[in-house]
């Protein structure tokens, strides 16, 4: 939300046909597999084309070091010729892993893909309270970020 509130535009979330359920082990277990046997889970048709923009924010949690599978279904199953990609992701404490190698090489076409952004906290409850992380994750790190990326014009 806070790239968002920097730059505005629109926002699509991907979503699942067959979401996951179950505990947190079940979960995993079901995305283990998923990725062992690259498997892409279908997702939803968009409310809105990709054709239509310019400039493209993908992000996704960190999952086995990359990004979610879903995030896969959606990254295969577009065409970004022409497109600029600026990839985001979040992680619970180990990194971005190769999220951001692994996004150049399947946004197919991309004209570019912006240096992206790692934001550090497995969610915003654990943000909030300050659990299980050592730098709180702010919306100024997204705003210096952005005017990193764009110059100082991104706001």
């Amino acid at each position: 939300m806070w790239i968002h509130e920097a730059v505005g535009g629109d926002i699509q979330r991907i979503e699942m046909v067959d979401p996951y359920v179950g505990s947190y082990g079940q979960i995993l277990n079901r995305s283990r597999e998923e990725f062992q046997n690259n498997v892409r889970p279908e997702i939803r048709p968009f409310e809105k084309d990709i054709a239509d923009y310019e400039i493209i924010f993908i992000g996704s949690p960190i999952w086995f070091s990359t990004y979610a599978p879903p995030l896969g279904t959606f990254l295969g199953g577009n065409d970004f010729k022409g497109k600029i990609i600026v990839p985001f992701c979040t992680h619970g404490g180990h990194g971005a892993g190769n999220f951001f190698d692994d996004i150049k090489k399947n946004a197919e076409g991309a004209s570019r893909v912006l240096p992206g952004f790692t934001g550090i906290g497995s969610n915003q409850v654990e943000r909030r309270v300050r659990r299980g992380t050592r730098h709180i994750m702010s919306n100024n790190d997204v705003v210096v970020w952005l005017n990193e990326v764009f110059g100082a014009d991104s706001r």
